[in-house]
C-alpha cells in the first residue's frame, strides 16, 4: 500500500500516538526525526501550513494532526480497530484536552492545574469499571491520553506538584500501569531520564531569558520558544509513499484506515463516536492543564493542577473496569488523552485585533482550498463544507455586531461565491436558524440540522433555553452541558462535529466524508483548520477594538485566502456537491455580512475572495440550505442587540 514514515521529535509525546498506533496494526514503518530549530526541507513540504508534527506519510500522501492521523490509520488498516464500529460508540469516544498548560505562570498557571485536575476527573468516571478505555483492550482513546503515564511524572519532578495520585484517581493509576506494560509502548517510550534532562535545558533557557537584558533577553527568549516548541503540536509528521501528514492525531486516523490491522478505532459508529468525544476532552482538558502547570508557579500552578486533577478524575472513571480505553486492548483514546472568530467576536482592543488578524490568515488558507471548487467537498456539500458552513451566515452579523470585516468578496472571492452556493442549498437553507436564536450555540446547531436534512432523516427538534438547561440537557450532556445533542433511539451524542461522523456513519445515503482514507484525512485536516482559525477570529474581531480589530481581521483573512485555494476549481468543497467542510463553513456567507456590517469590518470581498464569494452563493441557494436560513433584518437586529449587551 505504499511506503510509510513518521516524522517525529524527541521532546514531543504526539509522535508517540503515532507510532503506537502503527506498532498495534502491525506496520512497518520509518521513523525520521526532526530538527524543530531547523525543521527538514522534507517537514515544510509535507505540512506547508503548520510546518509541525508529526505528519505520517503513506505513498505519496501525508497526513497531518494527530488525531486525524490516528483516524486515518483505523480506517485504512481495519485490523485492531481503535475505535468501535456502532457510530454511537465512536461518537462517545471523542473527547478533548487542549495542549497549553505548560507556558504561564501566577494565577494562570493555577487555573490551568484546576481545569486539568477536573478532567481527570471526567477520564476517571469514564474510566469506571474498565481495564481501558477501550474497554477489555486498548482503544482509540487509550493512545491519545497515553503520553500521560509518561510524560506526565517527568513534569511533576521537575514543577514540584503532584496531578495523578494513586489514591485520589485509582482507576487512571492503574490503567497507567497497565498500559505501560503493553510491549510494544513499552520499547517506543524515550528514557525518563533523559527526557528530565532536555526538557530541564528548556527550563534553563526561560530562566536565562529572565536574567539577561536588551538584546541579549529577545535572543534567549526567542531560543527558549524555540525549545518549548517541541513541547507543542510541532511534530510528528508521518510520510507514507511520498505523501505527508502531519498533526498526531490526524496521523492516528490515517494509520488506522489506511493498515486493517488492529484496529484503532471500534467499527460501530456510535464506540467510534465516544472515542472521538474521549479523544477530544483529553486533548483540551489534560494536557492544556498539564502544561500551565509546567511552566507557572504560585497560585496560577495550583488551579492549572487542580483542573488537571478534575480532569484525570474523570479519565479515572472511564477506565474503571477496563484493561485499557480501548477495552481489552489498546484504542484510539488510548494513543491521544472557528476558535480565532469567536476571539474577535467575544474581545476587544488588542486582542480583537489580532484575532482578526488570526481569521485572516486562516480564510486565505480556506480561500486557497477552494480554488477550482464549487464545494470544499468537490462538486458537492462534503464534510468540510459542513463544518465551516457556519461562516457564510452568522460570520456577517458578527462582523456588523462587532465592527469588523473579514469575508470580503475581493479579498477572498472564493470562499464568498461558496457562501453563496452553500447557503442556497436546499437542505442547508431550510435549516437556518432565526434572529432569535442564542449567537453562540446556533452555528454548530445548524451544522447537524443540515446533515440530518440532507440525509432525509426525519427528526424532532427541541428548543433549549440556555439560561434555565433542561433535566435533558443536563442529562445527555452531563461534562460540558453544552448544545448541539443528538439522541438517537435514546444514545445521546455531543459535540457537533462528532455527531456530523455520527450521521455520516450511522445513514449512509449522500455520504458527507469522501470514501478514500487519504481524503477522509485531508477533509478533517481542513475542518480542523477552519474550527481554530476562522472562527476564531472573526469573533475577535466583532468583539474587539483597534489594533486588536486589525489583527483579528488580518488574521481572519489569512484563514480565508486559505479556505479560497482550497475552493479553487470546485463548486462545493466537498466537489461537486455539499460535503462535510461545506456544512461547517456553510454559516459563513449568511452570519459573516452581517457581524461586518454591525462591526464595521469587512472580510468575504468578492474581489479578494472570488471562490468563497462564488462558492457562498452556490451554498445559500441550496434549496434545503436556504428555507431554514432566518430573515436578514432579523439577524442584524438580533446581533446588533448583541453587541451592546
Amino acid at each position: 500500500m505504499g511506503e510509510v514514515k513518521v516524522l517525529g521529535a524527541f521532546l514531543s509525546p504526539y509522535p508517540c500516538r503515532v507510532e503506537w498506533a502503527l506498532l498495534h496494526k502491525g506496520i512497518k514503518y520509518e521513523y525520521i526525526d526532526e530538527d524543530l530549530k531547523n525543521k527538514s526541507p522534507l517537514l515544510l513540504k509535507c505540512n506547508p501550513i503548520h510546518k509541525k508534527v508529526p505528519v505520517l506519510l503513506h505513498g505519496e500522501k501525508s497526513i497531518a494532526e494527530s488525531l486525524i492521523i490516528l483516524e486515518y490509520i483505523d480506517e485504512t488498516w481495519k485490523e485492531n480497530p481503535l475505535l468501535p464500529q456502532d457510530p454511537l460508540e465512536r461518537a462517545k469516544c471523542f473527547a478533548s484536552i487542549r495542549t497549553a498548560v505548560f507556558r504561564s505562570e501566577g494565577k494562570e498557571q493555577e487555573k490551568a492545574v484546576e481545569e486539568f485536575l477536573e478532567a481527570l476527573k471526567t477520564l476517571e468516571e469514564e474510566l469506571n469499571g474498565k481495564e481501558f478505555f477501550g474497554g477489555e483492550s486498548v482503544g482509540f482513546l487509550d493512545l491519545v491520553v497515553g503520553w500521560i503515564t509518561h510524560w506526565l511524572p517527568v513534569f511533576e519532578e521537575m514543577c514540584g506538584f503532584k496531578l495523578l495520585n494513586a489514591n485520589t484517581f485509582p482507576s487512571l493509576h492503574a490503567w497507567g500501569d497497565r498500559f505501560l506494560n503493553v510491549p510494544f509502548f513499552k520499547e517506543k517510550l524515550p528514557p525518563s531520564d533523559e527526557l528530565l534532562v532536555r526538557l530541564t535545558d528548556c527550563a534553563f533557557s526561560i530562566w536565562t531569558a529572565f536574567r539577561t537584558e536588551a538584546k541579549e533577553q529577545e535572543k534567549a527568549v526567542e531560543a527558549s520558544l524555540e525549545a518549548l516548541k517541541a513541547l507543542d503540536e510541532e511534530i510528528p509528521v508521518l510520510l507514507h509513499g511520498g505523501k505527508p501528514i502531519a498533526e498526531s492525531l490526524v496521523i492516528l486516523e490515517y494509520i488506522d484506515e489506511t493498515w486493517k490491522e488492529n484496529p484503532l478505532l471500534p467499527q460501530d459508529p456510535y464506540e467510534r463516536a465516544k472515542a472521538r468525544f474521549w479523544a477530544k476532552f483529553a486533548e483540551e482538558k489534560c494536557g492544556f492543564n498539564i502544561r500551565t502547570a509546567f511552566y507557572s508557579e504560585g497560585e496560577e500552578r495550583e488551579k492549572a493542577v487542580k483542573s488537571a486533577l478534575e480532569a484525570m478524575k474523570t479519565l479515572d472513571e472511564e477506565l474503571k473496569g477496563k484493561e485499557f480505553f480501548g477495552g481489552e486492548r489498546v484504542g484510539f483514546v488510548d494513543l491521544v488523552c472557528g476558535l480565532t472568530i469567536r476571539t474577535a467576536f467575544y474581545s476587544a482592543g488588542e486582542e480583537r485585533e489580532k484575532a482578526l488578524k488570526s481569521a485572516l490568515v486562516e480564510m486565505k488558507i480556506l480561500e486557497e482550498e477552494l480554488k477550482g471548487k464549487e464545494f470544499f467537498g468537490g462538486e458537492r456539500v462534503g464534510f468540510l463544507d459542513l463544518v465551516v458552513g457556519w461562516i457564510p451566515y452568522f460570520l456577517p452579523v458578527l462582523e456588523e455586531v462587532g465592527g469588523f470585516k473579514l469575508l470580503d468578496a475581493d479579498a477572498f472571492p472564493f470562499l464568498h461565491a461558496w457562501s453563496e452556493r452553500f447557503l442556497n442549498v436546499p437542505f442547508i437553507k431550510e435549516k437556518l436558524p432565526p434572529s432569535d436564536r442564542v449567537l453562540a450555540y446556533v452555528a454548530n446547531l445548524r451544522k447537524v440540522e443540515w446533515a440530518l436534512t440532507y440525509k432525509g432523516i426525519t427528526y424532532e427538534y427541541i428548543e433549549e433555553d440556555l439560561h434555565n438547561k433542561s433535566p435533558s440537557l443536563l442529562k445527555y450532556n452531563p461534562v460540558h452541558k453544552k448544545i448541539p445533542v443528538l439522541l438517537h433511539g435514546g444514545k445521546p451524542i455531543a459535540e457537533s462535529l462528532v455527531i456530523l461522523e455520527y450521521i455520516d456513519e450511522t445513514w449512509k445515503e449522500n455520504p458527507l466524508l469522501p470514501q478514500d482514507p487519504y481524503e477522509r484525512a485531508k477533509a478533517r485536516f481542513w475542518v480542523k483548520f477552519v474550527e481554530e482559525k476562522c472562527g476564531f477570529n472573526i469573533r475577535t474581531a466583532f468583539n474587539s477594538k483597534g489594533e486588536e480589530r486589525e489583527k483579528a481581521v488580518k488574521s481572519a483573512l489569512e484563514a480565508m485566502k486559505t479556505l479560497e485555494e482550497e475552493l479553487k476549481g470546485k463548486e462545493f468543497f466537498g466537489g461537486e456537491g455539499v460535503g462535510f467542510l461545506d456544512l461547517v463553513v456553510g454559516l459563513i456567507p449568511y452570519w459573516l455580512p452581517v457581524l461586518e456590517e454591525v462591526g464595521g469590518f469587512k472580510l468575504l470581498d468578492a474581489d479578494a475572495l472570488p471562490f468563497l464569494h462564488a462558492w457562498g452563493d452556490r451554498f445559500l441557494n441550496i434549496p434545503f440550505i436556504k428555507e431554514k436560513l432566518p430573515p436578514s433584518d432579523r439577524l442584524l437586529a438580533y446581533v446588533a442587540n448583541l453587541q451592546k449587551r
